[in-house]
């Protein structure tokens, strides 16, 4: 049995996130607010993923409602984050029953990203829906740009004989572009994973490694916490996290470098 496996999240963790979020009841824009934990202030909330390119979205006619996008442009969605079942049928359907979402309100938050983000490969859009109401009450973007030490660490970790994984919510072709840049190999990524993906992923890494490190920074990563051996929770960027967060996790870091002496420690 191989000794220790070490899983980061993606956005948070390795990169260092900007986002926007459109409140399309009222039109507010809110800035750097974590939108796992939008979605967890309503059972009822999913995080949709569009697989629409950015500069693509900005040639659309904006008064488009965004289920006519999905339908003309055979825009593929899916789920990234939900706190009930949810199936791509049901979440295309809630989608089409929305008539006030617009591509405008899409590009809004992509251009509330777009100016802040170096890395113009990691951005992205997306909706919550709401399954109880059939509505899109926000419109989400999200980029990122990665902590310049995230390839240092994982050439650390391997040196001591580390497995490295990434299991994150993006979408999968982003994780690979993270996994890339980092020296992460691609079949230990693991994109589009919801909390319950990432707790099955380190379950099942436990059957093949003796000690399963997980390193997340959001409510998202709560579920892979309290399964791993080891949960730390990372800090570095500065986002309000709630208590709880913190009380499932057993180290905290306010830098990446800091995941290399804890694993020292263990192995």
């Amino acid at each position: 049995m191989a000794k220790t496996a070490v899983v980061f999240d993606s956005a948070g963790t390795l990169l260092h996130m900007y986002r926007a979020a459109k409140d399309l009841r009222d039109g507010s824009i809110y800035y750097d607010i974590v939108t796992t934990d939008l979605a967890g202030t309503d059972p009822n909330f999913a995080i949709i993923i569009l697989h629409v390119k950015p500069e693509k979205l900005m040639q659309i006619n904006g008064s488009y409602p965004v289920h006519r996008l999905i339908e003309e442009f055979q825009v593929e969605i899916d789920i990234s984050c939900s706190n009930r079942s949810l199936s791509i049928e049901k979440a295309h359907s809630i989608i089409s029953s929305d008539s006030l979402a617009l591509v405008s309100d899409l590009r809004e938050v992509l251009e509330a990203v777009w100016d802040r983000c170096d890395n113009k490969q990691y951005l992205g859009v997306g909706l919550m829906v709401d399954m109880a109401r059939s509505r899109i009450p926000y419109t989400l973007s999200t980029g990122g740009c990665l902590y310049p030490e995230a390839g240092d660490v994982v050439s650390q970790l391997e040196a001591l004989g580390v497995d490295i994984f990434i299991a994150s919510g993006d979408k999968q072709e982003d994780v690979e572009m993270v996994s890339r840049s980092i020296g992460v190999r691609k079949e230990h990524t693991f994109g589009l994973s919801t909390p319950e993906r990432k707790c099955r992923i380190i379950r099942e890494l436990k059957r093949s490694y003796e000690k399963v490190v997980m390193v997340g920074d959001a409510i998202n990563d709560i579920m892979a916490f309290r399964e791993a051996d080891l949960a730390v929770l990372t800090i570095q960027q500065r986002n309000v996290r709630p208590e709880k967060l913190s009380l499932e996790s057993d180290a905290v870091i306010d830098h990446i470098t800091q995941i290399v002496p804890l694993v020292r420690d263990i192995l």
